[in-house]
Formats: structure tokens, C-alpha cells, sequence
């Protein structure tokens, strides 16, 4: 064999086993999406299957009788590119957002260390006082109807003591009268040179508020001698001692209430990791009570604004899982991303849309326990999830660089959908990011 023969077969030899290689192992990868998600420096990518920031799967069901729903959410990598901005940078014990009378869209929210309530345009540089009376330690708040009326929570005296107080914004009161308002709220002797807060404490042990959809009346649930009641209180303070409305009764007393649809409560056993939760519908109008989930662990839920759907959070052992729930088909299914329904807002607008806050890491733990007590925080990212279209499109995520984390909580939009805020529960400060086009 000649010498030119040899390098010749060689070569082929060579070049069918580079051929044979490829078709082999080629064979043996796991097949990837081309759905990517472009790199930004983040670690916010889309979850895949079986990762620990979210799952993919398929047809989840938590009753034997339920029927699995046909429908499947596809999942989508899309990544808009928006950027967060920090509206206020102290704490923050509520906000809402409305329009004023220029079309400007102002964030009105409550200082967590002074109480004192401000407003801010988010397009302008500081904010305006909206009172000046001082109430330390405001831990929660809920604004009613254009930010008039709120229900506020707070730490008073050197225990520490929890009170709740209903509180209207008035822009001029009298010195005398201030003293004595302030009283209520457990701070006397307060001053004011704006507006005040004309408080009046709330009876009993109030463990937890919701605010009607169109903010005219709240939901509390007040500890009785038996128990824990469901109450409604219009938002005026002015009837609360004539107009109160029970609604809920339970020899339990750690309850969550929500207020999805105007005709509809819900009351949810406060979640635990290893006791399994309970969900209840009650229709405002007839007192009727219906059991609409049961027996799951850590149960966390979210209903939508017209009470077809539920979102829920169930804990799975070291982690928690993600559920849509059909009310009117008893069907489920598992969400496309793995997180706390307390991070999700439905749309009002569209009733198939929800925006959620997902954890881009979830380590092992106690769940929700962990995260409600701070022994574990996330670095969330912010998706658009469409329910009727199964496309799921993740709008935000932080960037590796920055210098805190983002652990979204208590969400809410404009009164036109075109922006969407969150507290960030890590420091407790005010974000916003734009919705619009």
C-alpha cells in the first residue's frame, strides 16, 4: 500500500468516527428549549423542571375526586428588560396609590417609625406630608377608598402592647381636639402642623385586616371568648359602632381573611408548615359558608377578583409547591412557577392575568414559617403570568451587582394597572416598576 493511500484512509477513518461520535452522544443530551432567556447579569433565568425556583410540571391533584384540568400553562423566557425604581427608602407600614386631580399618579403610604402619612408623585423627586401625628411603631396599614380612611397596627408602651386603631385623614382639626384623638391611638400629647389622623381604637384583639375591592368597608378578624369572629366595618368612622356586620364565627382563632369580589370573603387558616390548612368562601349576602380547599400543609391562598380561581402555596417538606385551583370545575393544576401566593396580585382588569413575585432561589426549609419569621429571604423576580393564553413572561429581575435583595411583598397597582408596587419585606421600603407599554 502506497504511502499517499494510507494518509488517505486515515482521514476517512478519522472523519467517520467524528461523524459516529456526534450522532452518538449528540443522542445521549438531554434536549434544551430554545426558548432562553437572554443573560442580563442576573440569576433571574426561568425555572426549569425540577429546579428549586420553579416547576414546569403537569396535572397536580390534592383530591382523589377532582377531575385534572385539560388546560396547560406553557411556559415562556421573554425578558422585557425593566428596570425597578425605589420610591421611598425608609420603612413603610401600608401603601396605596391613586390619581390626582392632574392625571399624576401619587403613592400615599404611612411611616413605619413616625406614622406620619405621606404622599408621593412618582414622577417627582420628594414627598409632601399629608398629617403630622406621631404614632411609632405602625407595622401594618390599610388604606380604604382614595387613601381618606385607614386601618391601622402599632406597637404602644414599653410592652410592647398590639393596638388597632380606625383612623380618617383630616386636613385642619383643633389643638384640643388632636389631644384627645391621639389619646385613642396610645400617644398623648401629640402635635401637628399639617393634617392629623382622628383615630378611634378598634374593641378587642384584632389579629388581621383585609379592605373591601372598592375600599369602602373593611374585614377584620377580632378574638372573642369563643373564639375568633369575621367582622365588616364600613370605612366612615363615623358609623363603626352602628354599622358592624359579623360574618365568620370559628372556635379557632388564627385565621387570614380576604376580601377577592365584593359579594365574597374568605377566611384561611393561618399557614404552618407541618398543620395542615383550610380555606373558606362566605358569601357576604347570605352567610353562606362554603369549605372550598382542606387538609393541606402551610396552605396559603390568593382568590381572584371575580372568585372562579385560586392561587395556592402548599408546603411540600423542605420546600413548597404552587397550585391553580378552578373552583366551578374542581380541577388543578400546578402553577408554572414555584412561589408564595402572598407574591401574587390578580389583574382586575383582565381576570386571567396575575403578576407574581418568584423566588430565583429557594434554599431548604420550613415553609411559609421560615420566610414569615425571617430566617430565610428571597431574591425575587417579577412575572406576568396569562392564565387563558398559558404564557407565562417574566418582566424584572435584580441584578447580581446590586447591593440588597428583593423580597417582594404586599403588591398592589395604580388605579390604572400601569404601574405595579411592592414593599420589599427585607428592609421594608417602597418599588414600583412600570407596567405600561
Amino acid at each position: 500500500m502506497s504511502k499517499k493511500l494510507s494518509i488517505i484512509i486515515f482521514v476517512l477513518f478519522l472523519l467517520l468516527g467524528g461523524i459516529f461520535g456526534f450522532l452518538y452522544f449528540g443522542s445521549k443530551s438531554s434536549p434544551r428549549s430554545t426558548l432562553q432567556a437572554p443573560s442580563s447579569g442576573s440569576n433571574g433565568g426561568f425555572p426549569e423542571a425540577g429546579e428549586v425556583g420553579g416547576s414546569v410540571e403537569r396535572g397536580a391533584r390534592n383530591n382523589q375526586n377532582a377531575t385534572s384540568s385539560s388546560s396547560e400553562l406553557r411556559a415562556s423566557s421573554f425578558e422585557e428588560g425593566r428596570e425597578s425604581r425605589q420610591i421611598v427608602n425608609t420603612p413603610v407600614g401600608g401603601a396605596m396609590a391613586y390619581t390626582d386631580s392632574r392625571g399624576q399618579v401619587v403613592v400615599r403610604y404611612i411611616e413605619r417609625d413616625t406614622g406620619h402619612v405621606q404622599d408621593w408623585p412618582i414622577q417627582e423627586k420628594a414627598p409632601s406630608k399629608v398629617t403630622d401625628t406621631t404614632v411609632p411603631k405602625v407595622f401594618g396599614a390599610w388604606f380604604g377608598k382614595e387613601g381618606n380612611h385607614l386601618v391601622f397596627q402599632s406597637l404602644s408602651g414599653k410592652n410592647n402592647e398590639l393596638r388597632t386603631a380606625f383612623a380618617e385623614i383630616k386636613k385642619s382639626v383643633a389643638t384640643t381636639s388632636l389631644a384627645a384623638n391621639t389619646q385613642l391611638l396610645g400617644e398623648p400629647n401629640l402635635s401637628t402642623t399639617i393634617g392629623n389622623l382622628d383615630g378611634t381604637l378598634l374593641p378587642g384583639t384584632v389579629h388581621a385586616v383585609a379592605v373591601a375591592p372598592d375600599g369602602t368597608n373593611y374585614l377584620y378578624l377580632n378574638e372573642s371568648k369563643t373564639g375568633a369572629l369575621g367582622v365588616i366595618a364600613p370605612a366612615d368612622k363615623n358609623k363603626l359602632t352602628k354599622s358592624i356586620t359579623t360574618v365568620f364565627s370559628s372556635k379557632l382563632t388564627e385565621w387570614t381573611p380576604a376580601w377577592p369580589t365584593s359579594n365574597v370573603v374568605t377566611f384561611t387558616t393561618r399557614p404552618a408548615a407541618n398543620l395542615p390548612g383550610f380555606m373558606y368562601r362566605v358569601n357576604i349576602g347570605t352567610r353562606q359558608k362554603d369549605l372550598i380547599l382542606k387538609n393541606i400543609p402551610g396552605l396559603m391562598t390568593n382568590m381572584s377578583p371575580d372568585g372562579t380561581r385560586v392561587l395556592y402555596t402548599e408546603n411540600s417538606g423542605t420546600g413548597f409547591t404552587t397550585h391553580l385551583y378552578e373552583v366551578s370545575k374542581d380541577a388543578y393544576t400546578i402553577f408554572p412557577l414555584r412561589t408564595l401566593v402572598e407574591k401574587c396580585i390578580w389583574s382586575k382588569k383582565t381576570a386571567t392575568e396575575v403578576y407574581c413575585a418568584v423566588p430565583q432561589y429557594v434554599p431548604p426549609g420550613r415553609y411559609p414559617d421560615d420566610w414569615y419569621i425571617g430566617t430565610v429571604g428571597f431574591n425575587d423576580a417579577l412575572w406576568h403570568i396569562d392564565l387563558k393564553t398559558g404564557e407565562t413572561k417574566r418582566l424584572f429581575a435584580p441584578t447580581s451587582d446590586q447591593d440588597r435583595t428583593m423580597d417582594m411583598t404586599k403588591l398592589f397597582f395604580d388605579t390604572k394597572e400601569q404601574n405595579l408596587f411592592w414593599v420589599n419585606k427585607s428592609d421594608a421600603t417602597l418599588w414600583t416598576i412600570s407596567l405600561g407599554v
